[in-house]
């Protein structure tokens, strides 16, 4: 896909995912259709284990405090939202910035303890990234394999930002291959 195609692209559909605790749902159609005005919207409950499970999502701190339907003491209950289609502004012939509408939504997501899915679009820096996901065991796995230096970083491979600073540390061998 060429860069203009791209950008056309993005900036006329939305294409995105998002990993919510099921309490947070109502916030996130509101949100959803104030920045994005698609439907039909995606939603699909599943349960997030509490249980480590070497992943880079987590439950909400304390959840069993307050547990919601469909939370138990070994789960808690998120649901999946997912946006898939050209927004109502773009069919009416308004201005509709996916940029912004994405990087708000990515916001959104990192104030309310949720996730991003990582095929869809994504605008967030590094940073941002780093504060949704727990790097821990990522890191750790990287380290132990010899993945540093050789190998870019998850958020590389997703994000459409930096890509060129993603083997800055890498060997020699693996820069020929860029």
């Amino acid at each position: 896909m060429t860069n203009s195609l791209r950008n056309y692209y993005e900036q006329r559909h939305a294409c995105q995912d998002m990993l919510i605790p099921s309490r947070k749902v109502v916030d996130c159609l509101k949100f959803c259709h104030d920045n994005f005005e698609t439907y039909p919207l995606w939603l699909c409950p599943h349960r997030l284990p509490k249980k480590r499970m070497g992943t880079m999502l987590d439950c909400e701190p304390e959840y069993e405090k307050d547990m919601q339907w469909g939370d138990t003491e070994e789960a808690q209950m998120w649901t999946d939202v997912g946006i898939w289609t050209v927004p109502l502004p773009v069919l009416r012939n308004e201005v509709w910035d996916g940029v912004e509408a994405t990087k708000s939504m990515e916001k959104w997501l990192r104030d309310n303890g949720s996730y991003q899915c990582l095929y869809a679009v994504v605008e967030q820096s590094e940073e941002e990234f780093w504060q949704m996901f727990d790097r821990t065991l990522y890191d750790a796995v990287r380290k132990k394999y010899g993945a540093e230096g050789n190998f870019m970083s998850v958020y590389y491979k997703i994000s459409k930002s930096k890509k060129g600073q993603a083997y800055s540390s890498a060997p020699t061998s693996l820069k020929k291959l860029q």
